[in-house]
């Protein structure tokens, strides 16, 4: 268990990256930062494919391809696009709460699927995530401004629950494939996910081509500081914070049970706000304090409870 807990200690660290790094890219839309993260991601993949994988990846059986298609047009891709649906007409606050709720509905989901131990041992956990949540995003609560359920809002908040359901069945279908395909390496693993979300990206790519402004292109082809840090921190953002995130997740969660995993996802968001706080060069907030500290309690709390149990990953 140590082991896995580690790898996925070192794959939220990098994960949190991508709560700051666009905001450094002011020049550019969300989409854009998003193919430029996939495009350098899906690179690297392939030159790992060609150079390691080629040979190991060519006798795998047609569902070990198709699966990794799927699985990246869906959670790459499928859920890419709701949240940014959902930041776009629900808001950005709202989007990054549901999206904190997330190792929740992956522990209990994960939970109810594979039935790695009794539902309570979760609900203190869970309770402490979903408190120190609501004291971290305070000031959504206590915001005088009225909400108003206009039909945008109803889309935008629509969009938000599904991208939550996607990433909640991905990551348990993910660890559920990895165990029940013990021939994949999860370097190989993460490779062809690579390949797959590279070849979406070309075809998005290539089609929005014909339908975007070809005004909105000009700023791609002119060299100047704005498109250097495009492509720094989207490479930092496609081989680090995706490749390599990926490759220490599938890595770590083969050795942990899904609902303990689930719950470690939650170090994302605290790694993110950590990160917050070192680029705007101040000390948190007495109630974010408070609330991070909940997090890392439940987080504690559940690696306490699963060894007390000796729970282990079922096999699929």
């Amino acid at each position: 268990m140590v082991r896995g807990l580690a790898l996925a200690l070192g794959a939220n660290f990098v994960w949190g990256l991508v709560f700051v790094l666009p905001v450094f890219l002011t020049q550019f839309s969300s989409i854009e930062i998003a193919l430029g993260r996939y495009f350098f991601y899906g690179l690297l993949s392939l030159l790992f494919f060609f150079r390691y994988s080629l040979k190991e990846l060519k006798n795998c059986s047609k569902i070990v391809w198709t699966t990794a298609l799927r699985f990246t047009l869906i959670a790459n891709i499928g859920y890419y696009v709701a949240l940014v649906v959902g930041v776009k007409y629900a808001g950005a606050e709202i989007c990054t709460l549901m999206t904190g709720i997330a190792p929740l509905t992956i522990a209990f989901y994960g939970n109810w699927l594979k039935n790695e131990g009794k539902f309570s041992k979760l609900l203190l956990p869970a309770a402490l995530i979903l408190l120190g949540l609501f004291i971290v995003n305070w000031d959504l609560f206590i915001t005088e401004a009225p909400l108003e359920f206009s039909s945008d809002y109803l889309l935008g908040f629509s969009s938000v629950c599904v991208s939550l359901t996607i990433w909640t069945w991905y990551v348990v279908a993910n660890a559920k494939f990895l165990r029940s395909h013990p021939e994949v390496s999860y370097f190989d693993w993460s490779t062809l996910l690579g390949v797959s979300t590279f070849l979406w990206v070309l075809l998005i790519a290539g089609s929005s081509i014909f339908l975007v402004d070809r005004s909105q292109l000009v700023k791609f082809f002119t060299w100047n500081s704005d498109l250097q840090l495009f492509f720094i921190i989207t490479a930092v953002l496609g081989c680090i914070c995706s490749w390599l995130g990926f490759f220490l997740w599938n890595s770590g969660c083969t050795y942990l049970p899904i609902s303990l995993s689930g719950q470690l996802t939650i170090l994302e968001s605290v790694f993110g706000i950590i990160f917050v706080y070192l680029i705007e060069q101040r000390f948190p907030e007495v109630f974010e304090l408070v609330g991070v500290s909940l997090m890392l309690l439940a987080v504690a709390y559940s690696i306490t409870l699963f060894k007390k149990t000796g729970s282990e990953p079922m096999p699929a």
